[in-house]
C-alpha cells in the first residue's frame, strides 16, 4: 500500500479511519482473490458514510487515491473472480443502485469492473430506475446489465488483459479513445451490447464512403465513423447503435435489399395483459406504474424523468382503458406532457426508458418502415428513424423544406444522402413525424 503513503499526508489525521478501511478492502481482495471492485461495491454504503463527513477536497482526494488503487489492481490477470455458482434466474431490484447491479456482474460472470472517482459517486447515487423486480437468466444478465447502463447514459469498454476480462464503466460521451474498442465480426452480436463499445466494419457497395463521416455526425454523436477506405467503413461505438446506423444505410443503399431491417414496433410491444385500471391513478408516475404492471414491459425511468413524472398530474379521464389499447394510450399521454420513450435493446428482456424529450439525440431511435401515419400515431412518444426513398424529390432538399415544421421544438432530425439524391432518413418521436413525413411524401409527388 505505499502507493498511498504520500496522498496520506494531505489528508487531516482524523479521515485515516477511510483510508484505513480502502487499504483492508484491497487487502482482503488480495487474500480472498475477490475482485477489488466487488470488494468496494459490497462496501460501498460504508465508504459514502464516511466520506459525507469530509471537506470537498478530502472527498476528492480519497476517492481518487481509492480508484486509482482499484483500478489498477483490477487490471492485474489474477482478479478476475472466478464465477459463482448462481440460480437459474437472478433477480434485478428496482432499488438496486447501478453499483450493486455492477457488483453482481462482477461475481456472476466472473469479471472485474473499474471506473474513476466521478463515475463511482454516480453509480452509487443512481438506482436501476426499474418500476418493479426483474428476473433473468443468467445468459441474459449481461445484456440486462448493458440496458440499464445505456438507459442512464454510461457505457462499457473492454480493456485487453490477457486471460481476463475487465470492463471500464464511463459516460458513453467520454469514451476512453486511447483503448481499443472491441473487435465484432458477426452483425448479430451487435444488438446484444447496447452499452458495449465496440468496433464493426461494413461495405456499402454504390455508396461514396469518404461523405460519411460528415453525414452521419448529427445523427448519433456518440457513434464514430473512423476514416472510410473505398472497401470498407468502420465504426466505434456501444454495439445497438452501431448496428442501428449500419441498418439505416443498408436501407438507404440501392445496392442492398432491405427487407427485414426494422424490428416492427407491435413486435416489441405485446398485447397488455389486463385493461389499465386509471381508479387512484393521480400522477404520471402512477401512470407509468400502472402501465408496468399491466404489459410485458420492464419500464426504466431516469432520476430527472421520475420527478417530473411525479409533478404532473392526470385530467379527467375514463376509469379504465382496455387492454388493446393500452400502449397507444400511454404513449400519447407521454407524448403530450413532453416525454419520450425508447428501447435501448431490441433483444432480451423487454426494457423501455422513459424520459424527458430533449433535443439530444444520444438516445436510441428504432429503426422502422413505417409507411402510413397511422403507424406513426400508434406509439407517437416511441423514439425512431425512418429511411425513405424518393422517386422525384432531392433528398438534400428536405431538410430545408421541413425546417419550419420542427423550428419550435428542433426534436426532429432529417438527413440527406448527398451520394443518393433519392435517400433520406428522418427521425425523432413517432408522433412529431407526421407531418414532415406527410410533407416529404406531398414533394415526391410533384
Amino acid at each position: 500500500m505505499l502507493i498511498l503513503a504520500d496522498e496520506v499526508g494531505e489528508l487531516e489525521s482524523g479521515r485515516g479511519g477511510v483510508l484505513a478501511l480502502l487499504v483492508e478492502l484491497v487487502e482482503e481482495s488480495l487474500a480472498s482473490r475477490v475482485s477489488p471492485c466487488t470488494t468496494m461495491n459490497r462496501d460501498a454504503g460504508v465508504v459514502s458514510g464516511v466520506l459525507e463527513s469530509c471537506s470537498n477536497f478530502e472527498r476528492g482526494m480519497i476517492l481518487m487515491i481509492a480508484s486509482t488503487c482499484l483500478g489498477l489492481l483490477a487490471l492485474t490477470s489474477t482478479m478476475a473472480p472466478d464465477p459463482q455458482e448462481v440460480a437459474a434466474t437472478i433477480t434485478v431490484h428496482a432499488d438496486d443502485t447501478l453499483n450493486e447491479i455492477l457488483a453482481d456482474f462482477v461475481l456472476v460472470n466472473g469479471v472485474s469492473v473499474t471506473y474513476d472517482s466521478e463515475i463511482a459517486e454516480a453509480l452509487i447515487r443512481m438506482r436501476s430506475g426499474l418500476l418493479g423486480d426483474l428476473e433473468v437468466s443468467k445468459d441474459q444478465f449481461e445484456l440486462v446489465v448493458e440496458g440499464l447502463l445505456a438507459s442512464h447514459g454510461f457505457g462499457m469498454t473492454v480493456i485487453p488483459v490477457p486471460n481476463s476480462r475487465v470492463f471500464v464503466t464511463h459516460l458513453a460521451s467520454s469514451a476512453p479513445l486511447e483503448t481499443p474498442a472491441l473487435e465484432v465480426e458477426d452483425r448479430e452480436e451487435l444488438a446484444a451490447h447496447p452499452a458495449l463499445r465496440v468496433r464493426y466494419k461494413a461495405s456499402f457497395p454504390l455508396m461514396n464512403h469518404s461523405q460519411l463521416p460528415g453525414t452521419l455526425r448529427p445523427f448519433n454523436p456518440n457513434v464514430l465513423v473512423l476514416i472510410p477506405t473505398e472497401e470498407e467503413v468502420a465504426f466505434e461505438g456501444s454495439g445497438a447503435k452501431v448496428d442501428d446506423l449500419v441498418s439505416m444505410l443498408d436501407a438507404i443503399n440501392p445496392a442492398v435489399e432491405h427487407e427485414g431491417f426494422a424490428v416492427a414496433p407491435s413486435e416489441f410491444f405485446q398485447p397488455a395483459k389486463a385493461d389499465l385500471e386509471l381508479q387512484g391513478v393521480e400522477t404520471f408516475l402512477d401512470l407509468v406504474r400502472e402501465y408496468n404492471r399491466v404489459t410485458e414491459l420492464n419500464v426504466v425511468v431516469t432520476d430527472a424523468a421520475r420527478r417530473d413524472l411525479r409533478r404532473q398530474r392526470l385530467g379527467s379521464r375514463e376509469p379504465s382503458v382496455p387492454a388493446e389499447m393500452v400502449h397507444s394510450f400511454v404513449s400519447s399521454m407521454l407524448h403530450g406532457a413532453e416525454f419520450s420513450t425508447s428501447i435501448p435493446s431490441s433483444t432480451g428482456p423487454r426494457l423501455l426508458l422513459v424520459e424527458l424529450e430533449s433535443n439530444s439525440f444520444e438516445v436510441r431511435n428504432l429503426p422502422v418502415s413505417y409507411t402510413t401515419a397511422e403507424e406513426f400515431e400508434s406509439y407517437p412518444s416511441l423514439r425512431v428513424m425512418l429511411p425513405m426513398t424518393l422517386k422525384h424529390a432531392d433528398s438534400r432538399k428536405m431538410p430545408v423544406m421541413i425546417r419550419p415544421m420542427i423550428s419550435a421544438t428542433d426534436r426532429v432530425f432529417a438527413i440527406g444522402m448527398g451520394h443518393s439524391k433519392r435517400r433520406v432518413i428522418i427521425g425523432g418521436r413517432a408522433g412529431d413525424l407526421v407531418e414532415p413525413w406527410s410533407a416529404i411524401i406531398a414533394a415526391d409527388k410533384q
